[in-house]
């Protein structure tokens, strides 16, 4: 066997060049005495890119403006939705930020500018905190009662233009509607979102108002313990001008105090001083609509007291009994009707849901002169009595 006596590579017989260095034979050796070259070792450079925390930054802040772009265009009729809606857009980038800022801590990453993501996480959780103090005021500033007449708050009411009238008017007119209870609404150069007190009849029942484009609707009303309000009632009108009682829009319209307003529908807080506060105060007479013999069956029923052989007198009256029920999943679907079954007689109808086992129909009978009541099925039985604990 011979060897290349360039790299000690042994070679075929015959070979010319060694087959593994290129060596030209030019003589042979039966052994090796050469050295061995090794090959040059090779190092791999792997190039990592750093983390641009100012680029992730930019990226969170503009999907932050372009949802709360999109959102804003979506919510600007509702001022409620539309800073919950904020709230949304400056979270989700905020969370884009810093949930990118963990995964790249949690790997080990190289970071440029971890503190402009940071700094800008921050910026936007502000925004949100400060969309939640706005989501609360816009909640606040409304009623119960104005909610379910549908009776504007001053949160959903656009400031306008407005230039205080040489004489200022209300022209309140009664509606009733089909269970028997009034509503007082009407129309008005007062400022827009100005709050009034409304309170009808003489036994004084109250409710709130707000003005909107000029119009404005009460709560219903409703004396507890007996049929509708009828005949020819009182309609009082009250207001006074503070911030317990008004926004700040009305405020710069009317002055604090009421020191702008002038007319027969304002008077002095306390004639007796100079410095007096005005308020409004104005009192109509209006003829209510009559009373449906429907809605006055209804309402008889609702608020009789039924004695139960063998249990004794109710403690309270069907309406309160059903609202205990109510409580315990006896929620209303259609709520009240009535049809007429003979001469002044009516049959009371009240459906409701008994906590999942579908639609039941409790019944009752009223004589709308006499104003007798008498259950007519058992659970007209069960909601016409509650203990007296």
């Amino acid at each position: 066997m011979t060897y290349c006596t360039s790299c000690g590579k042994a070679l075929d017989e015959g070979a010319r060049f060694c087959s593994g260095c290129g060596t030209t034979v030019s003589g042979q050796s039966t052994s090796f005495s050469g050295v061995v070259v090794s090959p040059p070792s090779v190092t791999r450079v792997v190039v990592v890119k750093p983390k641009r925390g100012g680029l992730l930054a930019l990226k969170g802040l503009l999907a932050a403006i372009i949802l709360a772009v999109i959102f804003g265009i979506a919510t600007r009729s509702d001022n409620t939705a539309h800073a919950f809606s904020m709230v949304i857009a400056f979270g989700m980038g905020a969370a884009y930020i810093i949930s990118n800022l963990r995964l790249w801590k949690r790997n080990s990453d190289i970071v440029e500018g971890a503190s402009i993501g940071w700094v800008v996480a921050v910026f936007l959780l502000l925004g949100c905190l400060g969309g939640l103090m706005n989501v609360g005021s816009s909640g606040s500033s409304g009623s119960a009662s104005s909610a379910s007449s549908g009776t504007p708050t001053p949160s959903s009411i656009n400031a306008k233009a407005y230039v205080l009238p040489a004489d200022f008017f209300l022209n309140p007119v009664a509606e009733r509607e089909p269970q028997g209870e009034i509503y007082i609404s009407g129309t008005t150069n007062l400022p827009d979102g100005m709050q009034m007190w409304v309170v009808l009849g003489r036994k004084g029942t109250e409710e709130k108002t707000f003005i909107s484009e000029g119009s404005f609707r009460s709560g219903p009303h409703y004396e507890k313990g007996t049929i509708p309000i009828t005949g020819t009632q009182p309609v009082e009108f009250t207001a006074e001008f503070n911030p317990a009682w008004q926004n700040k829009t009305v405020l710069s319209l009317v002055g604090e105090g009421g020191k702008n307003l002038h007319g027969r529908l304002f008077k002095l807080k306390d004639p007796d001083v100079t410095d007096s506060e005005k308020i409004l105060e104005a009192t109509f007479t209006l003829s209510l609509p009559p009373i449906s013999p429907e809605a006055n069956a209804i309402n008889i029923v609702k608020h009789a007291v039924l004695t139960v052989p063998g249990s004794g007198k109710s403690a309270t009256d069907i309406e309160e009994n059903l609202a205990l029920y109510a409580k315990a999943g006896c929620k209303p679907i259609n709520g009240w009707s009535a049809s007429r079954t003979g001469t002044n007689v009516y049959n009371v109808s009240y459906d409701f849901d008994n906590g999942g086992g579908g639609e039941q129909q409790a019944i009752w009978s009223v004589n709308i002169v006499t104003k007798q009541v008498k259950y007519l099925n058992r659970y007209a039985k069960g909601f016409s009595w509650t203990p007296n604990y």
